[in-house]
């Protein structure tokens, strides 16, 4: 499998890893994937990883079937899920929008100023006092 624990704990959670990520994302920043589409995505993602692991396991690095999954898990979810039912009202209340993210986000503008000087003051004196000591 693999020369040392780690590498091999790593390679079984990079089969997987993937597809999750996918499914998360596709859950939360899509209105049009539904819950069979999720599961299917998530299967084929994984299925796919599989095979590159079996069938190709010489020629692609383990670390890249992240990125695999993702990709294929994304793309049949979006796949299975459009020949569904248009989402619900539920579906689109919950579902994030760029425009629901700043409207939420100006709600802070205060909050980041204040942190964004404060970090600027810590800044500036860790580099004056590298200067004073040096």
């Amino acid at each position: 499998m693999s020369g040392t624990i780690v590498e091999a704990i790593n390679k079984i959670g990079s089969a997987f890893y993937g597809p999750i990520l996918a499914s998360f994302l596709v859950g939360v920043l899509s209105k049009r994937v539904n819950e069979t589409g999720v599961i299917i995505g998530v299967v084929a993602g994984v299925s796919f990883n599989l095979a590159l692991w079996i069938f190709f396991a010489d020629d692609v690095y383990w670390m890249w079937w992240n990125l695999s999954g993702l990709i294929v898990a994304a793309v049949a979810a979006f796949a299975a899920s459009g020949f569904g039912a248009p989402p619900t009202e539920e579906q689109q209340r919950f579902t994030l929008t760029f425009d629901g993210i700043v409207a939420e986000e100006k709600k802070g503008l205060k909050t980041y100023a204040v942190l964004l000087t404060y970090f600027a003051v810590i800044l500036s004196v860790v580099v004056f006092a590298e200067d004073l000591l040096a």
